[in-house]
This record gives structure tokens, sequence and C-alpha cells, in this order.
């Protein structure tokens, strides 16, 4: 996604550094505006919206108090964008698992999180490996990146499976970045796990635990080692399996969900038992054993080549062609 900015202009990073929403204002294959805080896009990680049914393809940002949280949001959108209508980078979106969702939202955090922190800066304050609570605050109070590019650009240093969680006082998820786990969705309600009970009943300003996250299906995950602080108004929560290093010793201890134990697959039928099976976060549903997919709708538009009848992207489509390009040529 990087390189294709450069092909674009390569000073375009720079300008997207300085100003992302006055930059994507000057383009001419790209809408930007502001919208209500109901039109913003429920599938999205942050208070934003990308339209590509209209032409030309709009970004949505709901406005904030703050210009870093606006400006990590056009930057995730804009990596909607490019995903969407890059064929290169489209064309790997719906043989995912779960139809890209979560590889377009992981890409589009990362891009955002990669143009707003340099990697000097990162490097000073998180170090190379598993960052502390403190070091991503640190990270947060030295440049202009939002909170969530802070725990975008920390979660890329976790040396094992994790969160980096952010919080409202209320103990409701604002956002979060995952690493090698099943991601948690913005807007769950994290007040009764231990790390955040542990957290608003004490004064100190950092607080440790072994605590295991709600779901979205509302089942505790597996137990993780975890350090909250404060992050301005909010809280920030680094999470990890094992090799904590706020902790002497930090070995991993797995621990199983329980789900109902058959389950009829809605893309082929293919019915399995859910024991062991991988679920999705999102729509609670198991990964199929048959064909890999859950119950998630495709990120992009996709069309069947009458000629090797296999489902593809409608960008690998010529017009309004029933054979793909590959075919064609």
């Amino acid at each position: 996604m990087l390189e294709l900015l450069d092909a674009r202009d390569p000073a375009i990073r720079d300008r997207l550094e300085a100003g992302p929403v006055a930059e994507l204002g000057t383009w001419s294959d790209l809408e930007i505006a502001y919208i209500d805080f109901a039109a913003q896009s429920p599938d999205c990680t942050i208070a934003g919206a990308y339209v590509d049914t209209i032409e030309p393809p709009r970004i949505g940002i709901v406005p904030g108090t703050f210009s870093r949280r606006e400006a990590f949001t056009a930057l995730h959108e804009l990596g909607h964008h490019l995903q969407r209508t890059q064929i290169e980078l489209a064309e790997d979106l719906p043989g995912q698992p779960d139809r890209g969702r979560q590889l377009e939202e992981m890409t589009s955090d990362a891009f955002a999180a990669a143009i707003l922190i340099p990697p000097a800066l990162a490097t000073e304050h998180l170090g190379g490996s598993t960052p502390t609570a403190a070091q991503v605050a640190r990270l947060w109070r030295a440049g202009q990146a939002s909170r969530a590019a802070v725990c975008v650009r920390a979660v890329q240093n976790l040396a094992s499976p994790g969160h980096v969680v952010l919080l409202d006082a209320d103990g409701v998820i604002v956002f979060s970045a995952s690493y090698a786990d099943y991601p948690l969705r913005r807007g769950l309600d994290e007040s009764q796990t231990e790390i955040v009970r542990a957290v608003r009943t004490s004064n100190a300003g950092l607080v440790s635990r072994k605590t295991s996250w709600l779901y979205a299906n509302d089942v505790p995950g597996q137990e993780m080692y975890a350090q909250v602080t404060r992050l301005g108004d909010y809280f920030v929560v680094v999470s990890v399996v094992d090799g904590a290093p706020w902790e002497r010793i930090a070995l991993s201890a797995p621990k199983s969900a329980y789900y109902k134990e058959w389950h009829s697959c809605v893309n082929c039928g293919h019915v399995m038992r859910t024991y062991g099976a991988e679920i999705c976060p999102t729509c609670g549903d198991p990964k199929c054993g048959e064909c890999g997919r859950c119950a998630c709708p495709s990120r992009v538009s996709e069309r069947t080549c009458r000629n090797c009848f296999t489902i593809k992207p409608a960008q690998l489509f010529k017009g309004d062609s029933e054979v793909c390009r590959e075919c064609l040529s």
C-alpha cells in the first residue's frame, strides 16, 4: 500500500503525515467528507466509513475534538480505498476465511500508523520487543499520532499473541489492535475483566494482572498477562500470552472456550463439530473445516467467471464481461 502511494507521488507520504484530511481533499478520484456518528461503518475499527458504491468513492469521518483522531481515521479509510480499488490488493481479500474483513481492517490500521509514526520515534520509545503500557503511553505523548495509531504501532512489537487495547473510563473498548489472536471488537464491555477491575480500584500509575478478555460471543478467551496505565482520559492495556516484560516469569497458560457442539456452514452447508474450531470474533460462527469461511459477507464485489467457474473480485473482469481477464488472455 505504501509502495502504491510512492508510485503515485514520492512526496505524498510527507503530505499525508502533515495533514491527511487536507491532502485527500485535493484528490480527484476520491471524496472526503464529515459524517454523522450514526453513519459510521459498523464493521470498522474506527469512527469513519468508506463508501465504494458511488463515483468517486467517499471517505467519511465522524468529526471529533482531536485532529489526531481525524488524521488516523482518514488514513485508515484510505487504506480501505487502496485495498478495494487496486487489483493487486483486492484479489487477496476474497480468498481469506472471513472474506478479507480481518486482513483489510488490520492492514488499514497498520498503513495509517506507518504514516503517522516514523520508525525512529517508535524504536526510541517502544524498543524492539513487547512494550510495557508505560512505553506505549510515552510514545503517545512524544508524537502527534492518535491513541489508536499508537496502539497499532505497539502491537507490531508483540513477541507473542496478544492485544493492545484502548478502554474508556467505564471499561468499554474504544479501539483494539491484535497480534496472532482473535481481534477484540470495538464496543465490548470489559468492565468485569480482572485487569479493568484492578485499575479502577487502584491509585497506582501502572497495574499488572493476569486477565481473560471477553470476546464478541461473551466467552472469555485465553488467560493473558496484562499491564494497564492511563492514556489521557482513557486506559491503555498491553496483554500477551507469554514473555511479558513486566513479569519475572511469564509462561503461557492456554484456556479453552465452549461453544455449541454442531454447526452448519452458511456457505457450503458442511456440518461440523465445533470443538477445537476457530471462531470468528465478528459473526461468532466457527470457521468451516471444508471451505474455511465463516458467516461474514464478502468485503469486495465478486463475480463468477463462466469460463473457469471461479469466484473472483469484480476488478478482475473487464467491464460487464462474464469472463475474467486471466481467461481472456
